[in-house]
């Protein structure tokens, strides 16, 4: 199984990065021309660029169809500037766990990696981006590996 948000990661950074720029040219055309439209349009956009900004997406790439590992790939949208893309493979026979919190705005997941010693747990990915439909079917795709490798 594989989800790829990649078209609505776009959108996304789309609308970050030209919110803030509509807000603020707005704002600007407002004082010189003493538009109340304008002035209303640029808080609009702010607004959309904080709530934006505080959800935190991040593009996101999950895959379970390698028969050894799954694959997660993610990076944040906030910055245009300097993205770190960063990715996870997890041997499936090694993986232990995983929850998703919600926290404020964001959901999260978090894995965990049995080791010989310890339980290893690897930093928590912002899932917001995805739809509960998508979640569910994660949560079922990573039950069943987990259940199969407790057989």
């Amino acid at each position: 199984m594989k989800i790829e948000k990649a078209l609505k990661a776009k959108k996304i950074q789309f609308a970050l990065n030209y919110s803030i720029i509509l807000s603020l040219s707005s704002f600007g055309f407002s004082l010189f021309l003493s538009y109340w439209f304008l002035t209303y349009m640029s808080i609009v956009f702010l607004f959309l660029y904080i709530f934006l900004f505080l959800r935190d997406y991040n593009y996101f790439f999950y895959s379970d169809d390698d028969k050894k590992k799954i694959v997660i790939r993610f990076f944040g949208l906030r910055n245009i500037f300097k993205i770190k893309r960063k990715s996870y493979e997890i041997h499936k026979v090694k993986i232990n766990n995983y929850k998703i919190e919600k926290k404020s705005l964001k959901k999260e997941i978090t894995f965990f990696q049995k080791t010989e010693n310890e339980i290893f747990e690897y930093p928590a990915v912002n899932i917001s981006i995805l739809s509960s439909e998508e979640i569910n079917k994660m949560e079922k795709s990573i039950n069943q590996i987990i259940n199969n490798k407790k057989k």
